[in-house]
């Protein structure tokens, strides 16, 4: 279901029969996910009036209608008019609106069902998550229009990708701001180069190695001259 699609025309939707085909797909929707998806100044006209139609025509034309069942149909449109927001049992509401005869096959039973789902006080917020998927953005021309999800994350990938602070990118007409790295990103990007001059910091802070080894090296041969004339002393034949 398109939902900006379905969000324009409940903008425009006018009580007629012809408007609410086309919006069927929003009450069947709700019937199925328990979830309503638009503002209840939106959708709450468009369920009034399957109320309505459901009252005075799912079980007969309103000729045949008990004095008794008007009266109570009257009742639960009053009901449902008291409501700010969608009510807790809106599922089950939109179960029967789009499908009254699969559950009740009388209209009193019928209407007393509607009369139990209305009678909660509690309601639920609506779900908009989907209008977070697309920004509004401001075209050169000066006019607002909306950015899909899938062009404003290839226009900040490219942003990011640049690296360029303080400035402004222009994709298709439509000026963004760049993405200013942060210097936990530079740290990052430059990490090749910062780890070579450490090494190089340290090699240069560091005695040579080969000097080392030169001192060690002389200290052995001393050593090793000093056994020698030693042993040469020790050897030598007494006169």
């Amino acid at each position: 279901m398109d939902y900006r699609k379905m969000e324009q025309l409940l903008e425009k939707f006018d009580d007629q029969q012809s408007s609410y085909l086309q919006l069927e797909p929003v009450l069947l929707d709700v019937s199925h996910t328990g979830i309503v998806r638009f503002p209840w100044k939106l959708i709450r006209p468009l369920l009034r009036y399957k109320l309505k139609s459901v009252l005075g025509e799912a079980f007969g034309t309103s000729k045949n209608i008990p004095d008794d069942d008007k009266d109570l149909s009257r009742q639960i449109l009053e009901r449902f008019d008291k409501f700010s927001g969608p009510p807790f049992t809106v599922q089950r509401l939109c179960e029967l609106l789009a499908e009254p005869k699969r559950w009740y096959k009388r209209r009193s039973p019928f209407l007393h069902g509607l009369e139990k789902i209305l009678l909660v006080v509690s309601t639920v917020e609506p779900d908009l998550s989907w209008m977070s998927e697309q920004q509004p953005v401001i075209s050169d021309e000066g006019k607002e229009r909306l950015l899909p999800q899938e062009e404003l994350t290839c226009v900040e990938d490219m942003i990011v990708a640049d690296g360029e602070s303080n400035a402004t990118t222009t994709t298709g007409g439509l000026k963004r701001p760049l993405v200013e790295l942060s210097e936990a990103d530079s740290t990052v990007s430059n990490g090749f180069e910062d780890s070579g001059a450490m090494h190089q910091q340290d090699n240069l802070s560091s005695p040579p190695a080969k000097k080392r080894c030169t001192d060690s090296d002389e200290e052995s041969n001393s050593t090793s001259d000093a056994s020698s004339t030693t042993s040469a002393h020790e050897t030598l034949p007494e006169d």
